[in-house]
């Protein structure tokens, strides 16, 4: 559909923007402009106020720095970060480890200089990533709904075509007698009664339904991936 190739351009062009942001680095002892994917484990970075960390790394100068890490910790507190802290346990939590910045956040105030010791999927924010990719995808609420209706229109087609099945046997011997070919036609009443019971133009109104929302959400400048 067009509205699915839309998005899907769009969130490219978006990808292209995260990939094509360029970073200060020192490289072999020379300032240089560098686009984000072309970062390494090794490079040194130069940050500033405003400025988006590229990937993990440590400190290594830093004045009056503080990075907003929400999008990692939570925190809604800037974290206040110093090269010159050092950290002796290895299992101190990210939060807490003030001579390290890490991918995704935002320098807040002051200036830094960083070596980056990890990229792309090795980030923490990159780990995050992969975890989420790998985790069983679950049914949306819609989904379960569309199901559960489903069920009980189909437990009640069920009984409604046994009550009558039922019923039909009883007058049928009540009167004339049974038959097989009354029998027969009981059953086939029996049947076509469920088959009718089941609302075959309900995945079709569900799909318009939702097209039509997802039409209104794009006026309002919003990405539907699926």
């Amino acid at each position: 559909m067009l509205w699915k190739e839309k998005s899907a351009k769009a969130f490219e062009a978006l990808s292209k923007i995260s990939d094509d942001t360029m970073i200060k680095v020192l490289r072999n002892g020379d300032t240089t402009m560098l686009s984000q994917k072309e970062l390494v484990a090794g490079d040194i970075v130069l940050l500033s106020t405003g400025d988006k960390i590229p990937a993990d790394g440590r400190l290594l100068l830093s004045s009056g720095l503080a990075v907003d890490e929400s999008a990692l910790t939570g925190e809604s507190v800037p974290a206040k970060k110093d090269a010159d802290y050092i950290i002796t346990d290895e299992k101190t939590p990210l939060a807490e480890r003030a001579n390290m910045l890490y991918s995704g956040n935002y320098i807040t105030s002051g200036y830094g200089k960083m070596l980056i010791t990890a990229v792309g999927d090795q980030t923490e924010i990159g780990k995050i990533a992969k975890e989420l990719t790998g985790t069983d995808r679950t049914s949306t609420p819609l989904q379960e709904k569309l199901a559960r209706l489903g069920k009980t229109i189909t437990i009640l087609g069920i009984i409604a075509a046994a009550v009558v099945f039922i019923s039909e046997l009883i007058s049928f011997a009540i009167t004339d007698g049974l038959h097989l070919e009354e029998v027969l036609n009981a059953f086939v009443t029996s049947i076509v009664l469920i088959v009718a019971a089941v609302p075959e133009g309900l995945p079709t109104i569900v799909a318009v339904s939702l097209s039509i929302n997802i039409i209104k959400l794009s006026k309002q400048n919003a990405l539907v991936k699926k």
